[in-house]
């Protein structure tokens, strides 16, 4: 395929053509017979289509980018929230009773469960003491603890009635 040169505007119509400048947004040149709109802030040239296309200037920091862009309504200021009246614990209890019920599990199962009754209790008593069940790794810590001694019950027997003496 050969490469031929487009003709130009002056070989078109025999008369030269005028560039007045170069367009900011497209890059291509702006012919005298071309609408153009020319930046009321940094007077930078661009086709009219392109402006509007752009929805304002595109120079860099200029106080006209997006100048017909759409305005957004302003929202309403946010009420601030109330702060929280209840006191935070010092010391996480759900979390820490969470982490001895899980461990607990383990030791249940070779000691007939009491580990996990002494954590079924204290996180009983703590869900008692807050009054609510939202809390849920205490309730978790529950859950685990009364496994924990089920498991305890079935398996220590087993685990102590093993003869070694085969």
């Amino acid at each position: 395929m050969i490469n031929t040169p487009s003709k130009t505007s002056q070989q078109l119509t025999g008369k030269p053509a005028t560039v007045l400048r170069e367009c900011g947004i497209c890059q291509s040149s702006i012919y005298t017979a071309e609408k153009t709109t020319t930046c009321s802030k940094c007077g930078l040239v661009f086709h009219a289509e392109c402006w509007e296309e752009n929805m304002g200037c595109a120079a860099y920091g200029c106080e006209q980018v997006n100048a017909l862009a759409p305005k957004e309504p302003e929202k309403a200021p946010e009420t601030m929230r109330q702060p929280i009246v209840e006191a935070i614990e010092p010391l996480p209890w759900s979390f820490l009773l969470l982490g001895a019920a899980t461990l607990c599990l383990l030791i249940s199962a070779i000691a007939y469960g009491i580990p996990s009754a002494v954590i079924t209790g204290a996180a009983g008593w703590r869900l008692l003491k807050k009054r609510h069940l939202h809390d849920r790794p205490l309730l978790w810590a529950l859950i685990l603890a009364a496994a924990g001694v089920i498991l305890g019950v079935i398996i220590s027997p087993m685990w102590w009635a093993r003869d070694y003496t085969k």
